[in-house]
Formats: structure tokens, C-alpha cells, sequence
């Protein structure tokens, strides 16, 4: 545990693996990554950025801090943030039916150039090619958030939203590229300002894991009250890692519980992540 919050305040990335569909939820796992969130947080709010409880993710993702190398020859894979291609074409298009195709023949013309240039470095270098992993990594108001809205016409985390991550995680499984990792949307209320801007009072934590269901990464850089107990968040890692082994599917969690914050408070500056409505947990 102190290993996990050292590295974590000090920018290192690190992890705890709470289970995966061969070996069921790790309840001593779970335990120890609760405390390791609870202690970051009373040491350095913003650090726990670096630490994630992860479950079912294989070797290879290219998305830190969740990605690890499994031992055997060098090798790479690559991450893109391509939030902002989603957004355009959810905002030229405006329609759920029609949003499917439209990002499936961008995202593949974007992408086959990518993957052109990758096997090109890995014949040059011998290391061994992974793939790539098209969830489209998003920053500020390149949203995927917004590109939810954009199709739905309401805003995100009201109805609709679930058949709208269904539509892009569709896309993205659909590129034309060798793909590893995560395959599907990240739902980060601190990394994406519209999702930023719609916590606790259109979406809570519940909300994100069913959405979890169809796309996304699990809880990512997601705010809780500050006075959110070791057992509260043991049982919220819980739900995540049932939820990864039940659809043997890679999730994560990076919780920050906020010092002083209580539910519906807006965080403030949390390092350099958007401030956001702190979600309910009791």
C-alpha cells in the first residue's frame, strides 16, 4: 500500500489488480486498493490520477495508468485521442442511425494511415506490434460527452445516452485496424468538460457502470465525498469488478475523494483535471 502511494504522489502510475474472468473478484485485492485510494487522498487529493483498481484489463493497453507489459520480447501499442473526430461527425450528423456508419468510414480512413506507419516502426525496430487500442481519448470540450449530446439532443446522462454509447462503442469495434486494449468509450468526468458539467445532477455512479455496460472503462477520474470511507469505496470497487467479471470486459476505477467536499459541492482545482459536482455515495 505505501508502495502504491508513494509512486502515486510522486507522478509514477500504478495499479492493483481486483480481479479478472478467470480468477472471479479478489476480494483481499479490492480491500487493499480502497485503503491505497483512501491514503492518497489524505496525503495529495490530485494523485490519485496515477493509482486505478483494475479488472479484466489484459496486458498491452496503451492507456496509463491501467497499461503494463506482460514480460516477452519488446513491443508497443498506441493510444490516440481522437474524442475530436467523434465530435464532428456526431455534430455533422445529428441521428443515432445514421452516426454508425458515418464514424465507422472516418474513424477506419483516419486510422489505416496510423496503422500503416506502426508496422512500418516495427519492422524498422524489431519490436513486436500490439495493435491499437481506438478508444478515442478525449480532453476538454473535445468531448465524448458532447458527442453523445450531439445525437442525442438532450444532455448526457439523461435517456438516451446508454443507445448513444452503444452507437460509438460500435464504431470503434469496427475500425479496420489490429486492435487491443479497451475497445470502447472512456466516460471521465474530470478529463471531458461537458461530462464535467453534467455530474451528480444527470449521472452518478450507478449511472456510469451501466454505461459501463455497453462502452466505457468503469469509474474514471471520477470525484467522491471527502469523508468517503475505506469500506464505501471497497464496496463501489466491488460493484466495478463484478460488473468486469460477469461481462469479461477491462475496467477500471480512479477514485478521488475530495478533502472537504460533500456530494453536489463542485471539487475545485484538482491539478490540472475540470472540476465537477462531487457524486453521491451514501
Amino acid at each position: 500500500i505505501e508502495a502504491a502511494v508513494t509512486a502515486a504522489t510522486l507522478g509514477i502510475s500504478s495499479t492493483i489488480n481486483v480481479g479478472t474472468a478467470a480468477t472471479g473478484v479478489q476480494s483481499p485485492a479490492i480491500d487493499a486498493a480502497a485503503k491505497a485510494i483512501r491514503a492518497i487522498a489524505d496525503r495529495d487529493a490530485a494523485a490519485n490520477f496515477n493509482f486505478a483498481a483494475v479488472a479484466n484489463v489484459p496486458a498491452g493497453v496503451p492507456f496509463f495508468p491501467a497499461g503494463y507489459h506482460d514480460g516477452g520480447p519488446d513491443s508497443f501499442a498506441l493510444g490516440l485521442e481522437a474524442a475530436g473526430l467523434f465530435l464532428g461527425i456526431c455534430r455533422e450528423v445529428r441521428n443515432l442511425d445514421a452516426a454508425g456508419p458515418a464514424l465507422t468510414e472516418a474513424y477506419g480512413a483516419a486510422l489505416r494511415p496510423i496503422e500503416q506507419l506502426a508496422m512500418t516502426l516495427a519492422a524498422e525496430s524489431g519490436w513486436h506490434y500490439r495493435g491499437i487500442d481506438p478508444t478515442p481519448a478525449q480532453w476538454g470540450d473535445n468531448s465524448i460527452g458532447g458527442a453523445v449530446e450531439a445525437l442525442t439532443g438532450s444532455g448526457f446522462g439523461l435517456p438516451g445516452t446508454l443507445a448513444a454509447c452503444r452507437v460509438l462503442t460500435e464504431a470503434v469495434r469496427a475500425a479496420p485496424v489490429r486492435q487491443v486494449g479497451f475497445r470502447g468509450l472512456f466516460l471521465p468526468p474530470m478529463e471531458d468538460a461537458t461530462l464535467a458539467a453534467r455530474a451528480h445532477d444527470n449521472f452518478g455512479l450507478d449511472s456510469l457502470l451501466s454505461y459501463s455496460a455497453v462502452c466505457g472503462t468503469g469509474l474514471d477520474t471520477v470525484a467522491l465525498p471527502g469523508d468517503s470511507s475505506q469500506g464505501e469505496i471497497t464496496r463501489i470497487l466491488r460493484d466495478m469488478a463484478s460488473l468486469a467479471v460477469k461481462l469479461d470486459k477491462p475496467l477500471t476505477a480512479r477514485l478521488f475523494p475530495v478533502p472537504g467536499g460533500s456530494a453536489g459541492e463542485s471539487t475545485g482545482p484538482v491539478g490540472d483535471l475540470f472540476p465537477m459536482k462531487i457524486l453521491r455515495v451514501r
